[in-house]
């Protein structure tokens, strides 16, 4: 059983949900029953091999090239700051593009865990293609040839572990952006889980939520699509 606590719609009241069946140990206004906590957003999408999915941009020439980051947000419950909802624990993904004289090739990435059940809250991590995702926002990042390099390089090691508060989907992106020097903002975000620990702070997709809009308003040029939509395919892994 799950308990998070969060503030609704910015209006200062906290609610405390107990995640089962629907509306069980509600305190606050009933929402959809919730998935497993392991069913996580495209989990069963295709394992890949990070390198290879970067040895892609290889393919075309660098100079006069333009070349975009997007982070792309499932919120666990879209247009709230809950944590758990109707979408799980939502999910952070990352696109890169590169495009030349017409040519273009496009990579979207996630972190995930490898265990079954419960033990997917802390496993060995993987990278899952997440071509086809559906978001709900989309923040888009201008970068030069440098920029880019360094983010493929970082996407090129080696994974670390995956853990549900301390590394995960969200912190992977994040974690990728400052290893590159985009200004992809933090998403931290407090949480609350039945057990020991209690409450505390964790990396989640509803902070990375948060954050972008907080961006977004501390910066209006900046390119944020927040009516969501379907990314394409991506380009895959080349040898």
């Amino acid at each position: 059983m799950w308990s998070v606590s969060d503030d609704f719609g910015g209006s200062g009241g906290d609610y405390s949900y107990e995640y089962g069946s629907e509306g069980s140990g509600s305190t606050g206004p009933v929402i959809p029953a919730v998935p497993e906590p392991s069913n996580l957003p495209m989990e069963d999408a295709k394992p890949v091999a990070p390198k290879k999915m970067m040895d892609c941009f290889s393919l075309i020439t660098t100079p006069n090239a333009a070349f975009t980051v997007r982070v792309l947000v499932l919120e666990p419950f879209a247009g709230t700051s809950f944590n758990v909802g109707p979408n799980s624990f939502g999910h952070v993904a990352i696109q890169l593009s590169k495009t030349v004289n017409g040519q273009s090739i496009t990579q979207t990435m996630g972190l995930y865990p490898t265990g079954t059940g419960l033990a997917k809250l802390e496993s060995r991590g993987q990278i899952l293609d997440n071509g086809d995702l559906n978001y709900d926002l989309g923040a888009t990042y201008a970068v030069n040839s440098e920029t880019f390099s360094k983010l493929i390089t970082y996407l090129s090691g080696p994974r670390k572990d995956y853990h549900f508060t301390d590394f995960n989907c969200a912190s992977y992106v994040y974690q990728a952006g400052q290893a590159a020097g985009i200004n992809i903002p933090n998403p931290i975000a407090p949480v609350s889980i039945s057990g020991p620990g209690g409450a505390g702070y964790a990396d989640t997709p509803a902070g990375m939520a948060a954050a972008l809009r907080e961006q977004k308003f501390k910066n209006p040029a900046m390119d944020l699509n927040q009516g969501g939509g379907k990314v394409s395919p991506s380009k895959g892994p080349c040898n």
